[in-house]
């Protein structure tokens, strides 16, 4: 019995013939340790996921900052154009009001180029912490335009087939 026990532990199994297990407190301290590497192991792929995450999404952030960036340069002069045409039209008067819009306009489209996204992310939260009745209100009103812009990309359709069932249901009635 003696030399089963001492051939059971030289050769890495039980005395009842399992192969890996060793029996007794040395088996759960392997296993801990194993855990624990890959614990270690998760825990820095984790880390490297996040940080792909991260850099993938302040790609994508700097493209739209500078997709609206551009977007309100266009704004911009467009503003300018019409407030020249209002000069021309009705005085400079109302002319000038539009042409400070359109400087206005113009200004926040620098302001959103000159700050990173991290910066601008922090000015979000900071107005959110300092108003948060206007952050709430600003997407309600947000949410409110992307659900009209949906539906109105989708209303040709529904809005023809909406008529054309009401136009035949007349001539059926009458």
């Amino acid at each position: 019995m003696a030399d089963d026990t001492a051939t059971a532990m030289n050769d890495g199994t039980s005395m009842r013939g399992e192969p890996g297990s060793q029996g007794g407190a040395s088996s759960g301290g392997s296993r801990g340790g194993v855990r624990e590497t890959v614990k270690a192991k998760l825990a820095e792929q984790g880390g490297a996921l996040r940080g792909q995450a991260q850099a993938k999404a302040r790609e994508y952030a700097e493209q739209g900052k500078t997709k609206a960036t551009d977007t309100l340069d266009g704004i911009s002069r467009f503003i300018n154009e019409t407030a020249q045409s209002l000069d021309e039209q009705l005085g400079a008067d109302l002319g000038e009001y539009v042409h400070r819009a359109a400087d206005a306009v113009s200004e926040f489209a620098e302001n959103l180029k000159r700050k990173d996204v991290d910066e601008l992310l922090g000015d979000a939260r900071e107005m959110v912490r300092r108003n948060p009745a206007l952050a709430v209100g600003a997407a309600a009103a947000a949410g409110f335009v992307l659900v009209r812009l949906l539906k109105a990309a989708g209303s040709p359709t529904s809005g023809q087939s909406a008529g054309t069932a009401a136009g035949s249901s007349r001539t059926q009635a009458g």
